[in-house]
């Protein structure tokens, strides 16, 4: 040992011997995180082949007593779009677990995603509001109990929730405000006065009045059609209708309608290029007849039918009419 005594005074060893350790701290701490990172991924692989696991199964009892919370978040995402009850599943099981406060609420927020998306409205109100407990002033969340509220058409509820937002600054909340008190009015079966008022708000709350008062008040509905001045945005609701004489003589677009439907035969264009398509084919052997649909305004997806709230998006979109023109196709009969 005695020829070996220079070497633990020699500085240069001592220097290597301290990085040595180091390097060998290092050496195993990656390896236990590789080794812990392969345990996860071969839980994740196995459970991801057993498409229909359920919450009692091995598969998911192994899989939240071993993966990190990262990874099973991950998970919950991606079966979010393809297996909505597997990913509440795994985010209940989740909710078991100790979770810091910010990643409860990312929980919860995943899981009141969920609910709402398969109608779920309770449980959406019901995990909202827990992560309203934790974070009272949270946009998302509150935005997410409005929603809930106005499909379940509980409007006065929604409008409390309103409040809230009010306070944090949310944007459009004025044009929120108006939609869901005239929705208030109309579902209580307020006076017309009432809601043609708060409907001149904008041309958007304007056609949820008129469409309103096509089925209750068509006296009223025409009066009004009467009093505006651009018709473009409402065409779908006259396409069906029988526009009084005293109001066609008024108006263009009636006009254009009533000329695409061959009521009105003075040989003059339309403007709008749809209705003109229709009139110009009335004395053809094809046959057309005119469709719409609805383009949200927010994510562009297009519909079959208006929806104030986009289903994609949930924005609140007041979607844009489009005109379409459809052949129409007669079947054959055999005698």
């Amino acid at each position: 040992m005695q020829h070996f005594n220079f070497l633990y005074k020699d500085s240069l060893f001592s220097i290597a011997l301290f990085t040595f350790i180091i390097a060998l701290v290092i050496l195993l701490e990656q390896a236990r995180v590789y080794f812990t990172q392969k345990k996860n991924k071969k839980f994740l692989q196995k459970f991801a082949q057993n498409q229909n696991a359920y919450a009692g199964s091995e598969n998911l009892d192994e899989l939240l007593k071993h993966a990190k919370i990262s990874s099973l978040m991950f998970l919950a995402r991606a079966y979010s779009k393809a297996d909505v009850q597997m990913s509440i599943e795994i985010l209940k099981g989740l909710l078991n677990r100790s979770l810091k406060d910010e990643e409860k609420i990312a929980v919860l927020d995943l899981l009141a995603k969920n609910y709402f998306s398969v109608g779920y409205l309770q449980k959406t109100k019901d995990t909202v509001k827990e992560i309203l407990r934790f974070s009272p002033r949270n946009v998302e969340a509150l935005l997410k109990l409005l929603h809930a509220y106005e499909l379940e058409k509980d409007y006065s509820k929604a409008l409390e929730t309103l409040e809230c937002l009010e306070e944090l600054e949310t944007p459009e909340i004025e044009t929120i405000k108006n939609y869901l008190y005239l929705m208030h009015l109309i579902e209580n079966k307020e006076d017309a006065a009432k809601i043609l008022h708060v409907s001149k708000m904008s041309l958007d709350l304007k056609k949820i009045a008129l469409n309103h008062l096509k089925s209750h008040d068509e006296n009223l509905f025409w009066q009004e059609i009467d009093a505006t001045e651009r018709l473009e945005n409402v065409i779908d609701l006259l396409w069906d209708m029988n526009i009084p004489a005293f109001i066609l003589e008024k108006h263009v677009i009636l006009q254009d309608i009533a000329r695409s439907q061959g009521l009105l035969l003075d040989n003059k264009p339309c403007q709008v290029f749809e209705l003109e398509v229709l009139r110009v084919l009335l004395n053809s052997p094809i046959k057309a007849s005119l469709t719409f649909e609805y383009r949200c305004k927010h994510c562009k997806q297009i519909f079959p039918f208006e929806s104030h709230r986009c289903p994609v998006c949930y924005q609140l979109a007041f979607m844009d009419m489009v005109l379409k023109i459809s052949k129409e196709t007669h079947a054959v009969g055999v005698d």
